[in-house]
């Protein structure tokens, strides 16, 4: 059986005119009452697939709360949105200290983020994840972000000296 090659490129155009359409959207859906100014795109890396990566942040608190596990709230500070299991947290997940007071994020830090009295070492040797109640009993009064930075650098790719030469 001979095939043209006529019908092989035909056979080629419509398989290609039926495949789904690829869209992509390049928006970001934010929250109302979202308090960070200035959200921008996630870093695109590459060329024929892009991939998007969320980028590095950098942040400042008003204590040295550094060693202390941040926990996520809502908005209103009554409901807890996000915290870690005791195997989330290693010396991999501790902030970073940069110049001027800032620290690498490296847990997810945001403006509704709390920190505990727990510190990393204490929270990681724990049994079982503390329950809502016990988190938010131990959050640690006025303890808060004062300062958020996102980065031009994805995470995980970003250096201390890179993040140092942003600050200064």
């Amino acid at each position: 059986m001979k095939i043209s090659i006529t019908a092989i490129l035909a056979l080629g155009v419509a398989i290609q005119a039926c495949s789904p359409s690829r869209q992509t959207n390049n928006s970001i859906v934010v929250p109302s009452g979202t308090t960070i100014d200035n959200i921008e795109q996630p870093v695109v890396i590459g060329t024929k697939k892009q991939m998007a990566y969320p980028k590095a942040v950098i942040y400042k608190t008003n204590g040295n709360f550094s060693n202390n596990v941040p926990i996520t709230l809502s908005a209103d500070s009554k409901k807890l949105i996000s915290f870690p299991a005791p195997s989330d947290i290693t010396e991999q997940t501790a902030p970073i200290k940069l110049s001027q007071g800032y620290w690498l994020d490296r847990r997810g830090i945001s403006p509704n983020t709390a920190f505990t009295k727990f510190t990393y070492r204490q929270y990681a040797q724990l049994k079982s994840t503390p329950s809502a109640n016990e988190l938010k009993k131990a959050i640690i009064p006025g303890a808060i972000v004062t300062e958020i930075v996102q980065l031009p650098y994805p995470v995980g790719q970003v250096t201390v000296q890179q993040c140092d030469s942003l600050i200064s």
